[in-house]
């Protein structure tokens, strides 16, 4: 039980850690979007190279284009210079700068161990979009009900009764897609993001140690 309680501590503290460095980066590019308010002329002397640098640009490398770095070496604030997390932004392949201060911030951690229990946090996510997937059924089905022709309403039932009645159901609707499931599928979508990324930082990680992941189901990598 204790093997299991530690797991899951170390298991949230890593994705802690590697959540806030997203958001960090994430600060940091809200600022280069706040440029052409905060800094107009660099904005555009900025958009000027920014073709030569996408050309220059390759999809599949892992490494930060110099363009990149530039740009948030004069966009990122003192505080944030001062970051931890600055260093590893700014370096030439930030993944693999991102896994070596994961393994130097938390020594002794099975990265394989927690790599497996990453895919089982998957399941539940996956659970969680199924209960979505039902609200917009819902909804669906709603607006499908308000197109039923008059002809066939009248038939069951009085069609004024049907009308407060879709309305009524049509309201519920509304009431549950804002209020229930329209935040749930932000704190869905944020936790689905941020399982992506620490999923391939874990297996970066993994593979760097020579680790061998056992999956859940039951296959290697």
């Amino acid at each position: 039980m204790s093997t299991v309680a530690n797991l899951e501590r170390q298991y949230d503290e890593v994705i802690q850690y590697i959540s806030s460095y997203r958001a960090y980066v994430k600060q940091v590019n809200m600022r280069v979007l706040q440029m052409p308010v905060r800094h107009p002329f660099r904005y555009f002397e900025m958009l000027s190279e920014a073709p030569s640098a996408w050309k220059q640009t390759d999809l599949l490398s892992g490494r930060n284009a110099e363009f990149s770095k530039t740009v948030w070496a004069g966009t990122a604030s003192d505080a944030q210079k001062r970051s931890d997390y600055y260093p590893i932004m700014m370096s030439d392949y930030p993944l693999h700068a991102l896994s070596e201060s994961l393994v130097a911030r938390f020594p002794g951690v099975d990265f394989a161990k927690l790599k497996k229990l990453q895919e089982l946090k998957k399941s539940g996510l996956s659970r969680f979009n199924a209960k979505q997937t039902l609200g917009i059924v819902f909804a669906i089905a709603t607006v499908l009900l308000k197109s039923v022709p008059e002809s066939v309403v009248a038939r069951v039932i009085d069609y004024k009764q049907f009308e407060l009645l879709t309305f009524i159901i049509a309201s519920l609707a509304l009431l549950y897609l804002f209020l229930v499931l329209l935040p749930f599928w932000l704190k869905t979508s944020q936790a689905n993001a941020t399982h992506v990324y620490a999923n391939e930082v874990l297996e970066y990680t993994c593979i760097r140690l020579g680790k061998e992941v056992l999956h859940v189901d039951g296959s290697s990598s």
